[in-house]
């Protein structure tokens, strides 16, 4: 019997294990490589924040009600397979913090039925803790997913199928590999050694840290109950009395490690600025990691060669474009050919 490897266990590696899955015309075993818990890697710090209409400007691009819709479909399957609740609500609020964001929001409200403007007296009665008088934009279409739930709710589903393998051990080396027909690599920032520094300069790839805090909820506290987002994120885990802080901090990372000193200030001090109940509230958890990003912060997928694939860079999009990205590029390797559908993600394919 044939052999595929992939090497990764976060949102790519999973997606293209459900995927390559799922083919009838499969004719190989999966043998996938990680070196740390599955809910550890860099997806299972995500926020969990879904919609097609992402960033500081709530911008959309052609392929992405597609992505939100595919991964909405394995959400569902699997909360119905593995009886887990994976969305924790929907619906997200994002505040503007100056004008050039507010015609932003304007533009995106004329093009899109399933978004609408907030006044600022109506997100002050939603959250009367804000400090300052915002204006925003509701987006109707999107979630908050819980990401180490979906993760290990991939993690179950695939460890029932016949013909697939979980292998802890990390590949320092592709040459490892050499018993394998083909090799998907998905593995973050632990992609960035099999690249050649060509490849690096060319798609600017580097690293960025994602830091989060969850904040235990007393019991007869109440919070809001749907996600507030500015250039950080405030997401409350109903389910499980938390209420989550995120930020990204690109560049500006002293370490790897978590809880590093001056970010941690840095980030509660954004949390405090966003809802100051937060100072009273106890660290229940820290999470971070590094993430591999590419220039234009979007998934890097394709194929070095002939023999190698790759869905990896997935950087701040990498949760909305993950699992369309993960279907293509199967349908690409089955058919062994260049991938037909044009989408935005910078698309690598080599002879």
């Amino acid at each position: 019997m044939k052999k595929i490897a992939i090497i990764g266990s976060g949102f790519a590696g999973l997606a293209l294990s459900f995927y390559l899955t799922k083919e009838k015309q499969r004719d190989f075993d999966i043998d996938l490589f990680y070196d740390q818990d599955i809910d550890k890697s860099a997806s299972g710090v995500s926020t969990g924040l879904l919609s097609p209409y992402s960033g500081m400007y709530a911008t959309s691009v052609d392929d992405a009600l597609l992505a939100f819709d595919e991964l909405c479909s394995i959400v569902r399957i699997l909360e119905e397979r593995e009886q887990t609740n994976i969305f924790l609500s929907k619906g997200i609020f994002r505040l503007a913090s100056e004008k050039r964001q507010m015609k932003a929001f304007e533009k995106r409200v004329r093009k899109s039925s399933d978004t609408s403007l907030v006044s600022s007296k109506d997100l002050k009665e939603k959250f009367p803790f804000l400090l300052k008088d915002y204006q925003g934009l509701y987006i109707e279409k999107a979630y908050s997913l819980n990401a180490p739930i979906y993760l290990k709710a991939l993690h179950s589903f695939l460890k029932k199928e016949k013909g697939f393998n979980f292998v802890q051990k990390e590949v320092k080396d592709l040459s490892e590999l050499r018993e394998y027909e083909s090799v998907f690599l998905a593995a973050g920032q632990g992609s960035l050694k099999f690249f050649s520094q060509e490849d690096i300069k060319e798609h600017g790839l580097n690293l960025v840290k994602g830091q989060v805090l969850e904040y235990e909820i007393p019991k007869e506290e109440q919070v809001f109950s749907q996600p507030l987002v500015t250039t950080k994120y405030l997401i409350p885990k109903e389910d499980e009395n938390s209420l989550l802080l995120g930020a990204t901090f690109e560049k500006e990372f002293e370490s790897p490690k978590i809880g590093q000193s001056e970010e941690l200030e840095r980030l509660k001090l954004k949390g405090y600025d966003l809802f100051p109940p937060l100072k009273k509230l106890k660290v229940k958890e820290q999470r971070s990691a590094i993430r591999l990003c590419s220039s234009y912060h979007r998934p890097l997928w394709g194929r070095l060669n002939e023999k190698v694939y790759l869905l990896t860079s997935l950087g701040s999009k990498g949760l909305l474009f993950h699992a369309l990205l993960a279907k293509e590029l199967v349908k690409a390797f089955f058919a062994k050919e260049k991938p037909k559908k044009t989408l935005d993600s910078p698309l690598l394919w080599k002879p």
